[in-house]
């Protein structure tokens, strides 16, 4: 079971206005990407936020990836939304919900949770809080897995 850590924040990718986050390539050891290996065709993660949630589903192709943010020298999770319509709705959302905590579940289980520190209009998301190299990795599996949508999840 996941619990909640107050250093952990979602924002938005840094964009050309501020420092860049860049993805350094896998020769550097500093990026990694993973691969998801038998997702399941109804496969979704879900956004939870106070005022709504939002699936968005997995393919074939992974959606997050562990990485060094050059900015801060950390580890975060990259996950890319990659649907028109559901980065719309996730900018909506998450805008919204500035300062207020959302929650990542893949199935039933909360993988993540953190406060929400700026709108994300591009379906970039940064997920940042204390990672170690293997919880980053083991996270950006997880999402890249994903599940089938859990008929429980708490309704906002």
């Amino acid at each position: 079971m996941h619990t909640y850590h107050p250093n952990q924040t979602i924002r938005a990718r840094r964009g050309a206005t501020g420092p860049r986050v860049l993805v350094v390539s896998t020769l550097a050891s500093l990026a990694f990407m993973l691969a998801g290996f038998g997702v399941a065709p109804d496969a979704v993660i879900t956004f939870v936020t106070p005022t709504g949630q939002l699936d968005v589903p997995v393919k074939a192709k992974p959606i997050a990836r562990a990485q060094v943010d050059l900015a801060t020298s950390m580890m975060v999770v990259m996950v890319k939304i990659k649907e028109g319509d559901a980065i719309k709705r996730f900018e909506a959302l998450t805008t919204s919900n500035i300062g207020k905590v959302m929650k990542l579940y893949v199935g039933c289980e909360v993988v993540t949770s953190a406060v929400i520190t700026t709108p994300i209009k591009d379906g970039e998301v940064q997920i940042a809080g204390g990672f170690g190299l293997s919880e980053a990795q083991s996270l950006a599996s997880k999402i890249n897995t994903g599940a089938p949508r859990c008929a429980t999840l708490p309704q906002p």
